[in-house]
């Protein structure tokens, strides 16, 4: 599971109080969440694996995806 996004755009009421905002959206982000082959050893998706020739999806000395989480806020401003 590559990425998980949700999203809640904040009501009207709100992002007038701020007077300079005319919207905004908060989001929690999970990153590499869920590996579906946890049992086959050095295979990633997204690893290369040699100096002259890649071996795409083949892990060598590379270290595993990790998994990571994160905020994000967008917001758009007032012309």
């Amino acid at each position: 599971l590559r990425q998980v996004a949700i999203g809640y755009n904040l009501p009207n009421y709100m992002v007038k109080a701020l007077r300079i905002v005319e919207s905004m959206n908060v989001s929690l982000v999970g990153r590499n969440l869920l590996v579906l082959m946890k049992k086959t050893e050095n295979i990633d998706p997204e690893a290369t694996f040699g100096s002259s020739i890649n071996y795409y999806g083949i892990e060598g000395t590379n270290l595993p995806s990790t998994r990571s989480y994160g905020v994000n806020v967008n917001i758009k401003f007032k012309k």
